[in-house]
């Protein structure tokens, strides 16, 4: 994987960055673009989904991206580097103001929308309650902009409980849990030369990682996260 391009986002989102590091919302605001980073190049393009069509990728070689890994070969690399560019530009982390709790939105083909909420809990485990909370956020989302069917996606750093696992299965929404470790910023304050300098960059590689995953039954129906193992 290209170092630059996996952490480009993020080196671009720290430079202009004008909060105080030590602050609550710049970890909030860090963590919420590190869970876009790691979905879009861990998750997304493993999905069956009509993004694939929409891009015109070669249809001889689909099968090699819902495999769950991307196989050594220029159509398999060419079709993973496109849909990778295609979620990075339409998914998008969005502002505090008007986000009404979803902290990143975008399409992930035609017809299904994306609705990411990030809880970055320092030791807390998800529970059924905010469980709840994001089915709440999903219905008021899509009935203040659209009907549409979609994603749904809670992402913390501590893991999540059986009880919130049982719960994510009571509704009938593609819903999804990811566990990704939170980004280990580096402590300098100028970032201006990260982009070349191959240790900065490895660091911000090696830490925000999607560790894991949980799937309700109807994701599983609709998707099949599941049956990949490119973690």
């Amino acid at each position: 994987m290209n170092l630059a391009n996996y952490s480009k986002e993020i080196i671009r989102y720290l430079y202009n960055c004008k909060t105080a590091r030590n602050s609550t919302v710049f970890r909030g605001k860090t963590y919420e673009h590190t869970v876009k980073r790691e979905l879009v190049f861990k998750l997304f393009p493993f999905c069956n989904t009509e993004a694939l069509n929409l891009l015109t990728l070669d249809s001889s070689t689909n099968g090699h991206l819902l495999d769950g890994y991307v196989k050594d070969d220029n159509y398999s690399l060419g079709n993973y580097s496109k849909l990778v560019s295609f979620y990075n530009e339409q998914i998008k982390v969005v502002g505090q103001a008007f986000d009404k709790g979803v902290d990143i939105v975008g399409p992930l083909d035609n017809k299904i929308v994306v609705l990411v909420q990030c809880k970055n809990y320092k030791m807390k485990k998800i529970t059924g309650k905010d469980i709840r909370e994001c089915v709440g956020i999903t219905s008021l989302y899509k009935t203040t902009n659209y009907q549409q069917e979609s994603l749904t996606i809670i992402a913390s750093p501590s893991g999540i409980t059986n009880d919130a696992i049982e719960d994510m299965n009571k509704f009938p929404l593609n819903l999804l849990y990811a566990q990704i470790s939170d980004l280990h910023v580096p402590a300098d304050g100028s970032l201006s030369k990260t982009i070349q300098d191959p240790n900065m960059l490895l660091k911000l590689s090696q830490s925000g990682q999607l560790i894991s995953f949980v799937e309700n039954k109807k994701c599983f129906q609709t998707f099949g996260f599941a049956k990949n193992t490119f973690i």
